[in-house]
């Protein structure tokens, strides 16, 4: 609860910011669901996780997902920019750091993390997203220092750090099989 205050804080200030979107509380919506959806596959796939390899898993995900998006995007992906001479280095650059490092890495370090924390425990480690989001945002030049922000960040890594170590502990004070 410290760490979803700390992240509805970060949130709702840069939403009332001058600079802020068109469409902010649309933006907000598809962030909770996000989480929500993150936290069921994390739930549902934990058993999973266990009994295969990560690249297996890896790989039955992401083509499952492209064929249930390509209805979807298939008539737009003509008209995206990246297609065409205007792209830049600049932007296949960015495109490659996204694919590769914060969607295929972390997906394949999921089932890694899950083998060894409760599917709870990983979820928490979301909520440090709207943290690394608005640091980043900062240091780019898109988001400006402002008081809450230090604030928020430390309602969040309160409360991860509250759940981490109450799960240790309560770990350590299991009876332990002979």
């Amino acid at each position: 609860l410290i760490s979803i205050v700390g992240a509805v804080l970060i949130i709702w200030q840069s939403s009332s910011s001058p600079s802020g979107g068109k469409n902010d509380a649309l933006g907000i919506l598809f962030a909770l669901l996000c989480v929500l959806c993150f936290a069921g596959y994390l739930v549902l796939t934990r058993k999973i996780s266990v009994r295969y390899q990560p690249v297996s898993i890896a790989k039955w995900m992401f083509l499952f997902s492209a064929l249930a998006a390509m209805p979807f995007s298939y008539s737009g992906l003509q008209h995206q920019l990246v297609y065409s001479s205007q792209a830049t280095t600049e932007a296949y650059g960015l495109l490659a750091f996204a694919l590769l490092m914060s969607t295929t890495l972390a997906f394949f370090l999921m089932p890694i993390g899950l083998k060894y924390l409760e599917a709870s425990t990983v979820s928490i480690y979301m909520n440090l997203q709207p943290v690394v989001a608005s640091g980043v945002a900062i240091l780019i030049g898109q988001d400006i220092f402002t008081w809450d922000k230090p604030l928020a960040a430390a309602l969040v890594i309160i409360g991860v750090m509250v759940v981490t170590t109450q799960r240790s502990r309560s770990a350590e004070q299991m009876p332990q099989p002979q």
